[in-house]
């Protein structure tokens, strides 16, 4: 498709090109200090909580099933039927949020992340940027690039980041991370949940 000249395929090589400047865009600017900090935090903290609204719910929804399969206690920081207060009231010094929150976050936002901080947990906030008061009360903040000239954000970029954390954190937990997978998978399979 790419290679082909008509209308179509210029589209397709033109969302391809876009979405290779989001991903090099936001994987440059990573520091890996950061990096090693947040995969140690990951690795140690007693809870990890994750957070996303609008479209940053499905990459917080991916984080999750990404640690939870790794390591014990990793879950939404939101439970359906659970207000705000709820959820953040769970969170303890040393825990670790992980808070998405990219372009056209709701209104609260950074209430929300402040009371987190308050908590004393941890915070990760993946982001864009058009942030501008929540990273004062984040731990760590990593910038994701979003914008395209496509009417829709992209989200690649956000997603390898918390790949790579993923990654990452399975390697910082070395032989503990490996038995909680295979702890999980036999689960899975005596349950028979995957074809």
């Amino acid at each position: 498709y790419t290679g082909s000249a008509t209308p179509a395929s210029k589209r397709i090589s033109d969302l391809l090109q876009s979405e290779v400047t989001v991903l090099e865009s936001t994987l440059t600017r990573l520091n890996p200090v950061t990096l090693r900090e947040i995969v140690e935090a990951m690795a140690t903290a007693p809870r990890i909580r994750t957070l996303g609204y609008r479209n940053s719910h499905f990459l917080a929804q991916y984080v999750t099933a990404q640690l939870g399969q790794i390591r014990r206690a990793v879950s939404p920081l939101l439970l359906p039927g659970q207000t705000q207060a709820e959820g953040i009231a769970l969170m303890d010094k040393g825990d670790l949020a992980v808070v998405i929150g990219l372009r056209r976050r709701p209104a609260g936002f950074t209430s929300v992340v402040q009371e987190i901080s308050r908590r004393g947990a941890r915070i990760l906030l993946i982001t864009d940027k058009t942030i501008r008061e929540a990273p004062a009360h984040a731990t760590w903040t990593i910038d994701c690039q979003v914008e395209t000239a496509q009417y829709s954000d992209a989200y690649s970029g956000a997603l390898a980041v918390l790949r790579l954390l993923a990654v990452e954190t399975r390697r910082a937990l070395g032989e503990a991370g490996q038995t909680y997978l295979e702890e999980v998978e036999a689960l899975r399979e005596r349950l028979q949940e995957l074809e």
